[in-house]
């Protein structure tokens, strides 16, 4: 049994034996493209799952040049507007490890 194939580029006609023209179709099919999108996808999914068992590490600072009018404080010691002063903020915060028990599973051992 053979089929004919007819190439796009040359547009000429030529006979292929039906396991080729099945081989052909598999390599150059939809479903073969479809299927390696889909690989690609799963690694993809896989790989940000992975990531979650890392910590989360942010960080945040700012700088800031203030003065204090200090009779709003309505003290009779304290009276005026301070100099200018420097006020440095930072934080730091870690999250925890995503798919990390709190303590890990105790496993019964031989003799208890």
């Amino acid at each position: 049994m053979s089929l004919l194939v007819r190439p796009i580029a040359r547009h000429r006609h030529r006979r292929l034996p039906l396991l080729q023209a099945i081989a052909l179709g598999r390599r150059q099919g939809v479903e073969a493209p479809i299927a390696r999108l889909n690989l690609r996808a799963a690694e993809a999914r896989s790989g940000q799952r992975r990531a979650d068992l890392l910590p989360n590490i942010s960080g945040a600072g700012s700088y800031t040049r203030q003065t204090l009018n200090l009779d709003e404080f309505g003290l009779p010691q304290a009276t005026g507007v301070t100099d200018p002063f420097n006020v440095w903020r930072r934080a730091m915060t870690r999250g925890p490890w995503a798919s990390c028990p709190a303590q890990p599973p105790v496993w019964p051992t031989s003799g208890c």
